[in-house]
């Protein structure tokens, strides 16, 4: 009871207290321009007006609002937030969910030009760009299990004016850091977005990894 007074105290103020190690959530900034008390509270990846946001930093989420999109075609391991707001601003969206339950809540928006793929066996997820009649892709976004091995299979399926996004490449975990070594070693320019997420009460890293001929 007394914890709900406090949140109920502070959150005109833009302040949040979360559940997360990180006690308190201060980024007025962020409230303010993208949302993020509103996302921290809902528990979803969404702007100030509850529209969906990606998953990803702040600073990539600018950038990436800042590319015409419009005649373009995304894969993406890992539906969400994220695949509502490309199937708004792309032509095409396919993308590859493990998650059965979660794959259903992101299709009941009944999105015309979102197909999403359930495939629970994680390592066959890795092989679903191969099977798709639209490749190549012009943006491939990898978030999800296996990040290491999507990130050397993403590059053949990829426009060659096209873009890579790989979330978390900080970490070790899931294979993020090794996939990004990997797209370094193999030409791709690594341009890192560091910064607040939506949800979240820390910092984390989302790059993009550029062709040679990049052009959007």
């Amino acid at each position: 009871m007394f914890k709900q007074a406090i949140r109920a105290m502070l959150k005109p103020f833009g302040i949040i207290v979360t559940r997360s190690p990180y006690i308190l959530n201060t980024t007025f900034l962020l409230e303010k321009v993208r949302g993020h008390a509103l996302s921290v509270e809902r528990q979803e990846s969404m702007d100030y007006d509850g529209s969906p946001l990606p998953w990803i930093t702040y600073p990539a989420i600018e950038y990436l609002s800042s590319l015409d999109l419009r005649d373009k075609k995304v894969f993406e391991w890992g539906c969400g937030n994220g695949s509502r707001w490309f199937a708004q601003h792309a032509k095409l969206v396919v993308s590859v969910e493990r998650r059965e339950e979660w794959a259903q809540k992101i299709a009941a928006y009944r999105l015309p030009n979102l197909e999403i793929v359930v495939e629970p066996d994680i390592p066959k997820t890795v092989e679903v760009i191969a099977q798709r009649p639209e490749a190549p892709f012009d943006v491939i976004v990898i978030d999800d299990e296996l990040r290491d091995q999507c990130c050397e299979i993403a590059p053949k399926y990829l426009a060659e004016n096209g873009l890579i996004i790989l979330d978390n490449s900080e970490q070790t975990e899931l294979g993020a850091s090794q996939g990004a070594k990997y797209l370094r070693e193999n030409e791709f320019i690594q341009v890192d977005f560091y910064g607040f997420v939506p949800i979240v009460s820390f910092t984390s890293v989302t790059s993009f990894f550029f062709s040679r001929k990049f052009e959007l």
